[in-house]
């Protein structure tokens, strides 16, 4: 038996053992171990691949966060760790962005071209490609018609013998239609996992697109008839950018520093505001690479054109500040919300974005260089961001400097992570007008506190993680006031 296929067999084992019927634990960082081990094993070069070694250590630390927090956004990064892990166990030298559609590629593409030639090599043939061909469904079949017969006796005995059916319990694995069904969709997803899809056209132009931008001596493809069109029509649009963006600007810090605000009026001005503003900016960059994504960066007239161009940028970044600002303001008078979070690190992505569309005008990089780049930090704040646990850091926040914010909230919002300070505090806290009253209230949260216990004594240790054992340890013994 092939190394791979060993190592495909015991990933399987482990992803059942530790997956099935469970929720986030221990296990994410266990089967993370396993795969990166056996990854290694398959090909001992891996270790020396930068990137590689870069998203590996990446997947530890999203599930370390899935094993602290209990996180479904360290989940999240998890999967795209080792979506990209794959991709690039089998391209090395790929880029993220590249490595991410190729790995698409292996779980929708591959399927169907495996399909397809199956149905090929059963229609039409050679003789040598025939005995090929039946060698492999022979081996299949071979492993496949005893596993088939094995499954059906094992049930047959299991539900006869009670003796046999007590030993299998032991193990507390349940082997049903569900379970069947859970390891069909753990093989397929392992089988691809440790067999990629390679398009060759795509590792072909992930390896052709270079970071630095080359002059191109034939007629670059443009909505304008020459250069010197281009160059005039895009100095002409940066002027009248920055003058647009200047009012905007000024009119805002005019609003910021000096207007009489009511809070909630101010409230949707923020809202409005960051939303249109990360759109606005995102466009900038947009337009910013067509400009500069050849022949002009080289143009010897161009000087203009690049001061315009950062002094727009610069806007940007002066716009974005006031946006961290309008949301500090409202965190300020409202309180720490997961949205209002989310929009923190919205802003720092787009920030990022700028100053390497920065770097990318001074330096002459390539577009390719912009994708590349901006796709490494995306995905650096997602990883970092696993690593920390933002309800506790939410509560923390609000309970110390927030004692206006309802009980209602916590309930509804962060039921689990405040269960602690509501059983010991829910009659001190304000309520919504329109929440519950106390005795509704109070039932409520008896119920949360029980389901919590329940579901917490129903675990296996395979979905144990540091932050329900937390609030486990703080209430069990809790009565509520």
């Amino acid at each position: 038996m092939k190394k791979k296929t060993i190592f495909l067999l015991i990933s399987l084992i482990v992803y059942c053992c530790l997956f099935y019927q469970q929720s986030i634990g221990v296990n994410v960082l266990i089967f993370n171990g396993v795969v990166i081990i056996c990854l290694g094993m398959l090909d001992t070069s891996l270790l020396k691949q930068k990137n590689w070694c870069l998203v590996a250590a990446s997947a530890l630390m999203t599930a370390t966060g899935a094993f602290l927090y209990g996180s479904v956004l360290a989940c999240v990064g998890n999967v795209i760790a080792l979506l990209l892990l794959a991709n690039l166990s089998r391209e090395k030298e790929a880029s993220l962005f590249y490595a991410l559609i190729q790995t698409g590629f292996s779980y929708i593409v591959s399927p169907l071209i495996l399909l397809v030639k199956g149905v090929d090599k059963l229609t039409d043939v050679s003789d040598k490609e025939s005995r090929v061909f039946n060698m492999t469904v022979g081996t299949v079949l071979k492993f496949l018609i005893p596993t088939v017969i094995l499954l059906f006796f094992f049930f047959v005995y299991k539900a006869s013998n009670p003796v046999f059916s007590n030993f299998i319990n032991q193990f507390e694995i349940n082997i049903s239609g569900d379970f069947i069904r859970f390891l069909l969709v753990g093989g397929f997803l392992l089988y691809f996992f440790f067999n990629q899809y390679s398009h060759a056209p795509l590792v072909n132009k992930d390896r052709m697109d270079l970071n630095f931008l080359e002059r191109i001596n034939e007629k670059e493809i443009s909505l304008f008839r020459s250069i010197d069109t281009e160059y005039s029509s895009g100095v002409l649009m940066f002027i009248l950018l920055n003058g647009l963006l200047l009012l905007v600007n000024g009119l805002d810090l005019q609003y910021i520093l000096f207007a009489e605000k009511d809070i909630h009026l101010y409230s949707d001005y923020i809202h409005q505001g960051i939303n249109s503003s990360i759109f606005s900016v995102i466009v900038a960059i947009l337009v910013t690479l067509y400009f500069f994504r050849g022949n002009l960066n080289f143009y010897s007239k161009n000087k203009t054109l690049k001061r315009w161009a950062l002094i727009w940028i610069g806007q940007n970044i002066l716009l974005l500040f006031t946006c961290i600002h309008k949301n500090y303001s409202y965190i300020d008078a409202f309180g720490l919300t997961q949205k209002r979070i989310g929009v923190y690190f919205y802003l720092l992505i787009t920030l990022i974005g700028l100053t390497l569309t920065w770097i990318k005008i001074t330096r002459m990089k390539s577009n390719t260089y912009l994708l590349r780049t901006n796709i490494w930090s995306v995905f650096s704040v997602l990883v970092v961001s696993s690593l920390f646990n933002w309800n506790r850091i939410i509560l923390h926040h609000n309970t110390t400097y927030q004692s206006s914010i309802e009980r209602d909230y916590y309930l509804e919002n962060l039921p689990q992570t405040s269960l602690p300070f509501l059983l010991n505090n829910w009659e001190r806290l304000p309520t919504d007008r329109y929440g519950w009253a106390d005795w509704s209230f109070k039932e409520e949260l008896i119920k949360k506190k029980k389901h919590f216990l329940k579901k917490y004594h129903q675990k296996k240790w395979q979905s144990w993680n540091l932050e329900d054992d937390r609030i486990y340890r703080e209430i069990k013994e809790t009565e509520i006031k």
